[in-house]
């Protein structure tokens, strides 16, 4: 499978939805919002590079994250 950027899946719900994209990084969301008909294991997928790009992305958030998990 592929993997769609953010940016694609904005560009498919402006086109198909609507011009009001939602300011969200979760590519699982934005291919439900944008009413995408995915399978299970594309959802599972989706979810996990989602994670995946967001520990990339944000090592601060995952370090903030693990502070208050421990409190």
């Amino acid at each position: 499978m592929t993997i769609p950027s953010p940016k694609l899946l904005k560009a498919y719900y402006i086109k198909n939805v609507n011009s009001n994209v939602p300011r969200i990084h979760d590519l699982l969301k934005l291919s439900v919002n944008a009413d995408l008909e995915l399978t299970d294991k594309q959802k599972d997928f989706l979810d996990e590079v989602t994670t995946f790009n967001i520990k990339a992305r944000y090592p601060d958030y995952k370090y903030r994250f693990h502070q208050r998990a421990d409190l």
